[in-house]
């Protein structure tokens, strides 16, 4: 687990004062010297809501316009969490899919100086983070249950991110290296946080799933349709709908992976649902209306589900603080069971679409 800084020992209401102070000095770089920050997400990273500027001068010294009358949100990284490569390859990607599609996604702002990435210190650490300003994405989530019509119209908005990928090329000088995954070998003997909370008998689980994954990997490959710039996230809580469009937010664990995994994590928050078959069929139909299916995305998405669950397991013990998700237990047990399941059903019956 992550090591607590010395603001993280700070009672709330003083931190997350001390922190709204901090933002709204990093917010002068943007010159919006007159903002009213509020947090949003106060974890390893921070996040903070950005009301829209009350004067227009000030609206139109940060390069908002007319369609950003929403505001912004600043994004503080964990110090540790990216370089300013990893980050840079993300604004990319963002910048291109606003300048070649009609996707709704975050958009970078730039700060005084032009550049996109602030580097400043919190109160109390040594150890620059990396800040980046982004115009607020509009919409609603959706607490109902999803239906099948807006798992088919998520499937087309991801399948048109992958179209995009296909052809996303970053200015880094060698290949990038940040990835949507982990190595897996660290599943075969795992230590920290994740040694500490489970038994042998979940442990030897996580290194079935993790040998699953690796093979399933190694078999789909790096070619062009199957392997791209991914979100990687793209969960209920990252999926806004303005109508019947879907807009998505929340790029930051973005980076080279495989299409198919990038479908598995979506479709992982309703794998146990009893609805499941429907809304899984949906996305489907949904991505096929732009492109085919990634090569076997369907005949390892099990695996990949799986997959994805481990990545949050390592994810949620490796918070330093864990009053910041109340629901990090719950996921974790959860999890553990489905897992379970799915190891169970890896050379069993299969339960993919034919």
């Amino acid at each position: 687990m992550a090591k607590p800084h010395s603001i993280d020992l700070l009672p709330q209401d003083q931190r997350q004062a001390l922190l709204t102070q901090w933002a709204q000095r990093v917010l002068r770089r943007y010159r919006l010297d007159h903002a009213q920050p509020v947090v949003l997400q106060d974890s390893s990273s921070l996040m903070f809501r950005i009301p829209p500027p009350a004067r227009e001068r000030d609206c139109r010294r940060c390069g908002a316009s007319a369609a950003d009358a929403a505001g912004f949100v600043l994004r503080v990284h964990e110090a540790t969490q990216h370089d300013t490569q990893a980050i840079d390859e993300e604004l990319q990607w963002l910048t291109a899919i606003r300048r070649d599609t009609a996707l709704v996604v975050p958009t970078p702002v730039p700060a005084r100086d032009g550049s996109l990435i602030q580097n400043v210190a919190l109160p109390g650490e040594t150890l620059e983070r990396c800040c980046v300003l982004f115009r607020w994405v509009d919409g609603e989530l959706r607490n109902d249950p999803l239906q099948p019509a807006d798992l088919q119209r998520l499937g087309a908005f991801m399948a048109r991110l992958h179209e995009h990928a296909n052809g996303f090329v970053t200015t880094a000088t060698s290949r990038p290296t940040r990835r949507a995954f982990g190595d897996f070998q660290v599943w075969r003997n795992p230590s920290g946080g994740v040694a500490a909370h489970f038994g042998v008998e979940e442990l030897t689980a996580f290194a079935a799933v993790a040998e699953r994954a690796h093979c399933a990997i190694m078999a789909l490959g790096e070619g062009a349709d199957v392997f791209g710039f991914i979100h990687a996230d793209l969960h209920p809580w990252n999926i806004l709908f303005r109508g019947d469009q879907v807009r998505a937010i929340d790029f930051d664990d973005c980076g080279w992976g495989h299409y198919g995994y990038d479908i598995a994590v979506t479709l992982s928050y309703f794998e146990d649902w009893p609805t499941f078959p429907s809304l899984r069929d949906a996305f489907v139909r949904g991505y096929q209306t732009v492109r085919p299916l990634p090569t076997h995305a369907l005949e390892h998405l099990d695996v990949l589900i799986a997959t994805r669950m481990l990545v949050m397991i390592a994810w949620i013990l490796d918070v330093p603080r864990a009053s910041d998700i109340p629901w990090g237990p719950r996921y974790l047990k959860h999890a553990v069971t489905r897992i379970r399941r799915l190891v169970a059903s890896f050379d069993g019956n299969s339960n993919h679409p034919t």
